[in-house]
């Protein structure tokens, strides 16, 4: 017995303090993460030596391979290779285009709502995936990722509560109960408790979660600098998107966040305010505009000859000194020397009416240049100008973006419809990405996020010390010794709480199968409904909200929204509350 409790205390020891650090936030998650896995190394080895029961070095490693970890990464970078083509840019307009009177607010509500019902018939974590971009989509230039991510993957899992195939913890209390001879459950046998669930969650997750989460976005010089306006020179051809754009009052509407300073045709300047001009090929137009629209602009302008080069964006200031100092741009022979085009031009002065070429340049000025990624990396050895920290970014493959698209819903369809495994299908996808060129090798790796892999990692180490040192089995006992003299409501109102928390810690499997023949047990001994204990079960082990690594649409959520450890306890322990009180008042009425 002895021997046991040390095992137990040092499991129960090493998890509090996990959850301890991670809830400070004041160390990287990666390193926090490889820590809590070398100490379960160290102290499993200790306890073995020492003759007490301790999982294997092999036990508390395999969430290195675990599938679900495989999982996320195969999807991290198939979404890198959608961001990176430029299809989630298409997926913005195609579904703003079509209702522009609707408010965007409305437009993100209605997706997720969407995503709720749908969660409901299938899998949610193909159903968070496909939500990803279309969010990400909406969302743009609107608001931070932040507010509304974590959102979709409670939404996600609130609606795979409502049938029994909604979620595999689902279907994994059914069988498990129908192989220990209880009571069979039907496709919709809880969908009058898990709807009310959902819905309670619903209202949470939707106006009161996005007021808790931070606004987090990308704050850094590089993003900071996105909205500043920079100067250009365009010449317009066929195809170009500028080409048939019509001044209206002056101003071209049909070219947004981007000003129109002056046109060029045959020799003729038009300043504005223009008087019915139609942009034609041949045109030679000087605009100001941001680089993030500027960007999005040269992804779908179509060059004269293919060229399969990543093209590489990046911003330099002059130098004092300078020998491009008082001389204009077409005459200092920089692009030629540094086989780099200057694309734009930032000045904190007055904006200047005039092509960019005869423009001179003063120190201080920020160049917006364009290049293959070998000469932009040489413009370090360059004295003239000074490349600006983090401002390094690649124009999208455009072309690519179908073919992305088409990849990603190949993923999501075969394993939603067909039934493949996401695992299979997600890695058969990230695969076609790279071999077609829609991502390189480089950029894959780069779209890894080495705090899930840590997350993961020691979530598994963390439940395999539960588990085999006898620490989760000593809790649900204490658990059922001391909650024996309730009724059974406030039994299953209790089992509900302690699994909600418990779910969080260990993977929700683990906990539904730990606790599915004490529900029926419990079921047993008080002479209550074993639907009661076994529907509190499903609901409990789904209310995987307060850590990242609780469930895999937490985890897929986590790198667009860049979420941190806190965050998830801020959202979560709210619903997980939330919905243990609504549950334990509705049972009274539904669970007579």
């Amino acid at each position: 017995m002895v021997e046991a409790m040390v095992s137990i205390w040092a499991s129960m020891f090493l998890t509090i303090s996990a959850i301890v650090i991670f809830a400070l936030d004041r160390f990287a998650m990666e390193l926090v993460g490889l820590g809590i896995i070398i100490a379960a190394l160290v102290i499993a080895t200790l306890l073995t030596e020492a003759g007490y029961q301790a999982p294997s070095s092999d036990m508390l490693l395999e969430g290195f391979a675990s599938p679900a970890l495989i999982t996320i990464l195969a999807l991290l970078v198939i979404g890198q290779s959608l961001f990176r083509t430029g299809a989630l840019s298409f997926l913005f307009e195609k579904l703003l285009k079509p209702s522009p009177k609707w408010n965007r607010q409305n437009l993100i509500l209605i997706a997720l709502l969407i995503a709720t019902v749908t969660s409901a018939f299938m899998n949610n974590t193909p159903i968070t995936i496909i939500f990803i971009p279309i969010i990400s989509a909406l969302m743009q230039g609107y608001l931070p990722l932040s507010k509304y991510m974590m959102s979709l993957s409670f939404l996600t899992v609130l609606g795979g509560m409502t049938t029994l195939v909604g979620s595999s913890t689902n279907l994994l209390v059914a069988s498990t109960s129908e192989s220990l001879g209880g009571p069979a459950i039907g496709f919709f046998d809880f969908f009058a408790m898990g709807s009310i669930l959902a819905l309670v969650g619903s209202v949470y997750c939707l106006f009161i979660l996005p007021r808790l989460l931070p606004n987090r976005s990308e704050d850094n010089q590089f993003s900071r600098q996105q909205g500043k306006q920079y100067v250009v020179q365009l010449s317009l051809h066929e195809g170009h998107p500028f080409v048939g754009a019509r001044a209206v009052s002056g101003l071209f509407p049909e070219l947004n966040r981007i000003t129109i300073k002056l046109v060029t045709r045959d020799h003729q300047k038009f300043f504005p305010p223009y008087d019915d001009i139609t942009l034609m090929p041949g045109d030679e137009v000087v605009a100001t505009s941001t680089r993030e629209r500027l960007t999005e602009v040269l992804a779908r302008t179509p060059t004269p000859e293919e060229d399969d080069r990543d093209i590489v964006l990046t911003e330099v200031v002059v130098a004092p000194g300078s020998r491009l100092e008082g001389r204009a741009l077409s005459a200092t022979g920089f692009s030629e020397r540094t086989k780099c085009s200057v694309l734009g031009l930032q000045r904190r002065a007055k904006m200047i009416h005039t092509n960019l070429d005869a423009m001179y340049v003063q120190p201080g000025d920020v160049l917006l240049l364009s290049g293959s990624s070998e000469s932009i990396q040489d413009l370090q050895q360059e004295t003239d100008v000074l490349v600006l920290a983090n401002s390094m970014g690649e124009i999208p493959p455009r072309k690519k973006a179908p073919l992305a698209m088409c990849i990603f819903l190949a993923t999501i369809l075969t394993s939603a419809l067909a039934g493949i495994p996401i695992l299979i299908t997600s890695c058969l996808g990230a695969f076609a990405m790279l071999a077609s060129g829609c991502i390189q090798l480089s950029q894959a790796l780069r779209a890894i996020d080495a705090r899930i892999i840590f997350i993961v990692a020691s979530s598994y180490a963390l439940g395999q010390m539960l588990q085999h040192t006898g620490a989760a089995e000593m809790l649900t006992e204490q658990f059922v010794q001391s909650a024996v003299h309730l009724s059974s409501l406030h039994l299953a109102s209790a089992m509900f709480l302690c699994i909600a928390l418990l779910t969080n810690l260990l993977s929700n499997n683990a906990t539904a199968i730990i606790f599915t023949p004490i529900a029926l047990g419990l079921a047993t001994s008080t002479g209550g409904s074993a639907e009661l204990f076994l529907h509190a079960t499903i609901f409990a082990a789904n209310c995987c909200f307060a850590t990242p690594m609780a469930y895999q649409t937490n985890l897929l959520v986590m790198t667009p929204g860049q979420y941190r450890f806190q965050d998830f306890m801020r959202g979560g322990l709210p619903l997980i509350i939330i919905l243990w009180i609504t549950f334990s008042i509705m049972a009274t009425f539904l669970y007579r």
